[in-house]
């Protein structure tokens, strides 16, 4: 497992986020007008050998966007790392280098990487910001990468944008974007036969979180969280869980009352490396759900292998 990251700030992520101004909008065009009278570059910043600048915030959209754009865009994340938070995050002088050059950026938003919109603010972007979270309409939890429904709505804006800047390309890009959401929703009926196949009582479809990543996925499984909820909160701000909600949970593995441990190896602490091992002496199946993208796996793999292990704890735990 991943080392666990520095400890998040305590104020509230819906404070700390500057990146409201980003999610009342699903596609920001930032040029400014052209000489011609034109609103929208095409390709002005393109890489030197020619290819389309795309910068996200993280590596799950980089390789979304490079799936869709193919050799036609070279895409950059700026945070790549398992020990990098994207939630404190601070930006670098390449990183703005990279944002200002960029004919398309793309950020998760929704409060989960607040220093991009201070990238944006900052330079004159000559393409478009795609706002994950605006597209999927889904603010409540910004893990969207967690909902393939979520990306499958993403892929085609991405799509269209890198379109409208390289025109020549837009037939592959096309047929690109066509092959990475017939993956996607593959493992959407995936997701959708362990929910229709679910018991009618119920039974055997809890399970509790370390933190909140893989609800989204968990959901469409059929599945229910029922962590409480001031303990996701405590690990996500790096604090403390309390004896009560650390009970409560153990009680829960120790009873066998859940299908399996959702656990994020990059949050890890010593509180929930101590309910991963309560899970194993109780037998109940603990599943890794991480945040940013294993280093060269694509991310439908990525969501492929998600949807497995899924499959396999709830194999075990009947």
């Amino acid at each position: 497992m991943c080392s666990r990251r520095p400890p998040r700030s305590s104020v509230p992520r819906a404070f700390r986020s500057i990146a409201a101004l980003l999610a009342t909008v699903l596609v920001l065009p930032l040029a400014a007008c052209s000489e011609d009278g034109g609103s929208r570059a095409t390709g002005r910043n393109a890489a030197a050998d020619g290819r389309l600048r795309v910068v996200a915030s993280t590596n799950v959209y980089v390789d979304i966007a490079a799936a869709v754009g193919g050799d036609a865009v070279d895409a950059t994340p700026l945070i790549s790392r398992p020990d990098q938070d994207p939630h404190a995050y601070e930006a670098t002088v390449r990183d703005r280098l990279n944002v200002s050059k960029a004919d398309l950026v793309i950020v998760n938003g929704g409060g989960y990487d607040p220093f991009m919109s201070a990238l944006i603010q900052a330079d004159r972007v000559g393409g478009a910001v795609i706002d994950a979270v605006a597209v999927s309409g889904r603010p409540a939890n910004e893990h969207v990468w967690y909902s393939l429904a979520a990306m499958v709505a993403l892929v085609p804006v991405i799509k269209d944008e890198l379109a409208a800047r390289r025109p020549a390309d837009a037939q592959a890009f096309a047929a690109n974007a066509s092959a990475l959401t017939g993956k996607l929703s593959a493992l959407e009926r995936r997701l959708a036969t362990l929910k229709n196949t679910a018991p009618a009582d119920g039974t055997g479809r809890d399970v509790v979180v370390t933190e909140p990543v893989p609800l989204y996925l968990l959901a469409d499984a059929g599945l229910r969280d029922v962590t409480p909820p001031s303990f996701a909160h405590a690990v996500e701000a790096g604090g403390s869980v309390s004896p009560a909600d650390l009970k409560s949970v153990r009680d829960l593995l120790a009873q066998r009352r859940v299908a399996f441990l959702a656990y994020n190896p990059q949050t890890e602490t010593a509180q929930t490396r101590s309910l991963a091992s309560a899970a194993a002496d109780a037998g109940v199946p603990v599943v890794d759900f991480a945040e940013t993208l294993p280093v060269g796996t694509r991310y439908a793999d990525w969501m492929s292998a998600n949807v497995s292990a899924v499959e396999s704890a709830l194999r075990a735990s009947r």
